[in-house]
């Protein structure tokens, strides 16, 4: 399938957000899913597009273990629910 990003709305955050996505080109129905989070902070990890440099090393992966890697964003939200 390739290297993509999936941009929707979410209610709960009240804001457009994205994952990116990396999937194994053979189309098989036992693949594995693996959510590699990102850094935070700045330097270029505040958010999954730290991983845009990534692409083919994750293509890779993706097509030698039958993964898909699904690459949540929550720039300097470290993943915790911050609603309130």
């Amino acid at each position: 399938m390739g290297f993509f990003q999936l941009g929707f709305p979410s209610d709960v955050l009240q804001k457009e957000t994205d994952v990116l996505i990396a999937a194994p080109n053979k189309a098989k129905t036992d693949r594995r899913v693996i959510y590699p989070l990102h850094g935070g902070g700045g330097g270029g990890g505040a958010d999954n597009k730290s991983w845009k440099g990534q692409e083919d090393r994750l293509l890779q992966w993706a097509n030698r273990y039958n993964t898909v890697f699904i690459m949540p964003s929550s720039p300097d939200g470290f993943f915790i629910n911050t609603h309130s």
